[in-house]
């Protein structure tokens, strides 16, 4: 996979408030990054900033090694967004992608429209009626939106909240999509969600934005120990976790599960004597690492 998108210590204020603070990250063709964190913590100024919306302060962001590819029309045709998007209640879908297709600066003959919009609202699952969008649901309106989102050769989409609002249906839905779309188009896709257990079964790592600043933890299968006891831990504990990633507090041991090092942390508990109250194995899971990182 090829380094579509580099966002390289880029800063931003507004006024005296620091919303983004030397946020670094880099974001190649195929790979579904999910983006999370407490509402108020510049996601969607982060957005904002990579689509040309909002200016930086100073650092730099680059898509297909360009820095500023949002001044030329053809490369912008290349991301697709879902932000805070507006439709024309009072027309059918047909007609709200064709005039983002003239928007565009696209025409086309009656017979090559009717085949290119189609095939765009298939991709979402929507019929090519006379049906107004107000009378829609409000997740055939989130699937119109990925429609127009989708129009072009898109290489990179952005989705601020696709969930937000959708039944368990249409959850399934847009998760499934963007699956598809990512694998069989090599999409990029950067998605901010608080739907943490949605886009945790989907995205292949995560960016977290915490105090201005960008975390940067990849999805994967690790699980952590917690060995729980009533008593001081030995010192020479610290000897056999070094380098481990391990915490103990308030009685309680957490280190990454390996069987190496758990055998020799419980030879050591035997070994002097104490007595373990609990030990758990736990998945790290999306939920887990947002609530550690806002302590």
């Amino acid at each position: 996979m090829s380094c579509l998108l580099e966002v390289k210590n880029i800063n931003k204020k507004f006024g005296e408030h620091t919303v983004l603070e030397n946020v670094s990250f880099q974001i190649k063709s195929g790979e579904i990054i999910g983006l999370v964190g407490r509402n108020g913590m510049g996601k969607t100024t982060l957005m904002k900033c990579i689509l040309g919306l909002v200016k930086i302060d100073s650092g730099k962001i680059t898509f297909r090694d360009k820095t500023e590819y949002f001044t030329n029309k053809d490369m912008m045709d290349e991301i697709g967004y879902l932000l805070d998007c507006k439709l024309f209640e009072n027309l059918n879908a047909y007609e709200n992608i064709k005039i983002q297709e003239w928007y565009k600066g696209k025409h086309y003959n009656k017979k090559e429209e009717k085949r290119v919009i189609e095939n765009i609202l298939n991709l979402v699952d929507l019929k090519n009626d006379k049906k107004k969008v107000k009378q829609y649901s409000f997740g055939m309106k989130q699937r119109l939106g990925l429609a127009l989102a989708l129009m072009g050769d898109t290489k990179l989409l952005i989705l601020d909240e696709p969930f937000v609002g959708l039944d368990p249906i249409g959850i399934k839905t847009i998760r499934e999509f963007i699956l598809k779309v990512s694998k069989e188009k090599e999409m990029a896709i950067l998605i901010s969600s608080h739907q943490l257990s949605e886009i945790e079964g989907i995205c292949d790592r995560y960016l977290f934005i915490s105090d201005r600043q960008l975390t940067n933890y990849k999805n994967d299968e690790r699980k952590k120990i917690m060995i729980y006891i009533n008593e001081q831990f030995p010192e020479e504990l610290e000897g056999i976790l070094q380098d481990k990633d391990s915490k103990l507090e308030n009685n309680r041991l957490s280190f990454w599960f390996d069987e190496k090092v758990f055998n020799s942390v419980m030879e050591c508990l035997v070994r002097n004597k104490v007595t373990i109250k609990d030990i758990e194995l736990q998945k790290r899971t999306l939920d887990i690492l947002f609530k550690e990182e806002e302590v």
